[in-house]
């Protein structure tokens, strides 16, 4: 038989022929055609030693009412605790805001950290302002009867320092 009757029939090629005509064609497998399109990690290097740039990291999204709604329950927590004596007015008004923008900001989705943390602080902060304005109501009361009158009056008399 004559060798080039033996190459072309597909039963006499040798394994290594077979091998040779199926090999992918040379250049960069991890080319890819879309430039949006981050490139694929090979499996069999985890530690990308291939000298492949990493693909760049992606913030998640960030929900800005959120933050907002935290911030407004943070703020409303402070204002009631730490402007007195009318402070509970304005701390109940910014935990209200808090909360409906926490509210809000979960536009169908699950609520973010943010969110969760915004609702938290914003009901501290109406319950400390009802806390707040409870004790006023109490103490105006007290005030109101005889008998602390003159416990008050003793009180601010040593506040005050007045002989």
């Amino acid at each position: 038989m004559d060798d080039r009757n033996q190459n072309q029939n597909p039963e006499h090629r040798s394994a290594g022929m077979m091998e040779q005509d199926q090999a992918p064609p040379p250049g960069n497998y991890y080319q890819q055609n879309d430039p949006n399109q981050l490139p694929q990690r090979n499996p069999y290097d985890p530690y990308n030693q291939s000298n492949q740039p990493n693909p760049p990291f992606q913030k998640p999204p960030v929900n800005h009412m959120a933050v907002t709604s935290m911030v407004l329950g943070i703020v409303s927590l402070l204002v009631s605790c730490c402007c007195l004596p009318v402070g509970f007015i304005g701390g109940f008004a910014i935990g209200m805001a808090g909360l409906a923008t926490a509210i809000i900001s979960k536009k169908g989705e699950p609520f973010s950290p943010f969110a969760v943390a915004g609702l938290v602080v914003s009901i501290l902060g109406i319950c400390g302002s009802l806390l707040i304005f409870g004790c006023y109501i109490m103490t105006a009361n007290l005030m109101k009867d005889p008998e602390y009158a003159a416990l008050f009056n003793e009180i601010l008399q040593q506040y005050y320092n007045v002989h």
